[in-house]
């Protein structure tokens, strides 16, 4: 039951990341400035940086240990982190936290979809 908490949390931060990043970024343009190219290309980096949380996320389903999955979060958003701030000191430390925060939002709400899960088995079964 905890293979299938976790699968559905990491598999919804996977799919939000994408909107998140571009409701984010199109707020960035409206409020803050006009997007400024330069360096290397924002776009192509977040390509790389959604298959790195995704792959991250995979071994995150398959660990069980919230210290493992927590630790592989800090992990990415360091590397994210390290990628970006050359770069992109301000827009950086945004996308690293939005990834990280998804992350550690999926890790935090496993456990209560996991009793919900176990809540939902337990009334399917006639159980009282």
């Amino acid at each position: 039951m905890s293979f299938l908490a976790r699968f559905l949390m990491h598999g919804l931060a996977c799919l939000a990341l994408p909107a998140a990043f571009a409701q984010g970024y199109s707020l960035w343009a409206k409020w803050v400035a006009p997007p400024v190219a330069r360096g290397i290309a924002l776009g192509l980096a977040m390509e790389l940086i959604f298959y790195f949380f995704v792959a991250l996320n995979v071994f995150m389903i398959l660990s069980g240990s919230r210290k493992i999955r927590c630790g592989l979060a800090g992990t990415m958003v360091a590397a994210i982190l390290l990628y970006l701030l050359p770069q992109h000191p301000i827009r950086g430390p945004g996308i690293a936290l939005l990834c990280g925060g998804l992350c550690l939002l999926a890790i935090a709400l496993t456990d209560p979809l996991e009793t919900l899960l176990r809540k939902l088995r337990t009334f399917a079964e006639g159980d009282p």
